[in-house]
């Protein structure tokens, strides 16, 4: 029985030792590094050429060919998650992935219990209420597996969470680039909106197994248009948003589950509400809150300010009429004669 440990292991020691290389590496020398045979060597360097890596065989050893470095997200290029990490180079979507493997064993801790779906492209990645994501190959596109107890009142911190973390893991990366251009052209939008300059930049999406009153699993969607090139109208890509110094995808995932892993230790996201009120372009701006089928069913919509956010993640609006409306599964659109811009 293969061991993946190992195998995940001795890829990334390989690809390391390639990767730094400024010139071909005899596989005696590859061998002697891994601890391993030169056959055994030949089959893993095989297998990532099938996969798509641009090892390249010289007279003297392998060369690995910088310019053309896929970026892919395999398991092996993030070793501290190696073992969570389902990885798929197509599928549908991962979000169908995940629902398809069953439960943990309950004596796995929470932290433990967490797996990552992860493919390069997807064929029918979708958003909120069945919309369409576009998933072209350059994005990153995530869904977390959590098997956890949490009161369904809570759930709506989970994708605001994901957000908070994702939104300060850009705003570090811009900051490198230009502080100001970073902190303060990145926005969430509630529910689950990324933006950068008013764009669509990526997106979030819950969903959950529930008994009772407590969900048991809980999926969370991540999608980021990275170096992607998105055809739907209002969105953009961070390589665009960031420019060229913008770091590869594995680089930029890495720190992101960094960030956000030890966020997710405590099933109850007490800190989410503040860190994503950090960003928020929603609060304090006119609104218009609607719910698809309930459009269909002739349910009015409602219009008013975004006050606040409820301890479970909601949305409170008053009316005209002063009356308080709170939203936790509706669509949120911003009225055009309020620019997005940061709450303060």
């Amino acid at each position: 029985m293969v061991n993946n440990k190992i195998v995940y292991h001795h890829r990334a020691l390989l690809l390391e030792i390639l990767r730094s290389a400024n010139s071909p590496v005899s596989p005696l020398t590859l061998a002697e590094e891994l601890g391993v045979s030169r056959v055994a060597i030949w089959k893993q360097l095989k297998k990532l050429q099938d996969i798509g890596y641009p090892i390249q065989k010289e007279k003297r050893g392998y060369l690995f060919v910088q310019e053309k470095d896929p970026d892919l997200l395999c398991p092996w290029e993030f070793p501290s998650y190696a073992s969570r990490i389902h990885w798929f180079p197509e599928t549908t979507s991962t979000m169908e992935e995940v629902k398809k493997n069953s439960f943990l064993p309950p004596e796995k801790s929470q932290l433990e219990a967490s797996r990552y779906y992860i493919a390069e492209f997807q064929t029918k990645g979708r958003g909120r209420f069945e919309r369409t994501w576009d998933s072209s190959r350059g994005g990153i596109y995530l869904t977390i597996s959590l098997q956890r107890k949490v009161p369904i009142s809570l759930l709506g911190r989970y994708p605001l969470l994901a957000a908070a973390v994702l939104a300060e893991t850009i705003e570090a990366e811009g900051s490198e680039l230009d502080s100001y251009r970073a902190s303060k052209r990145i926005a969430l939008k509630w529910p689950n909106d990324i933006l950068w300059e008013n764009k669509k930049l990526g997106g979030i999406l819950l969903d959950f197994i529930a008994e009772g009153d407590y969900a048991v699993s809980l999926y969370l969607g991540i999608g980021i248009n990275f170096k992607n090139h998105p055809e739907v109208p209002g969105s953009i890509s961070l390589s665009k948003a960031l420019g060229n110094r913008i770091p590869s995808r594995r680089e930029f995932l890495s720190r992101y589950l960094q960030r956000l892993e030890p966020s997710l230790v405590d099933p109850f996201l007490r800190d989410a509400l503040p860190r994503w009120k950090r960003y928020t372009c929603t609060l304090g701006k006119p609104v218009r809150i609607s719910y698809p089928a309930g459009n269909a069913a002739g349910f009015p919509k409602v219009s008013g300010i975004a006050e606040d956010i409820t301890p479970g993640g909601g949305l409170l609006v008053r009316t005209s009429s002063g009356h308080i409306f709170v939203a936790n599964h509706e669509d949120c659109i911003h009225s055009k004669a309020s620019p997005l811009q940061r709450s303060t």
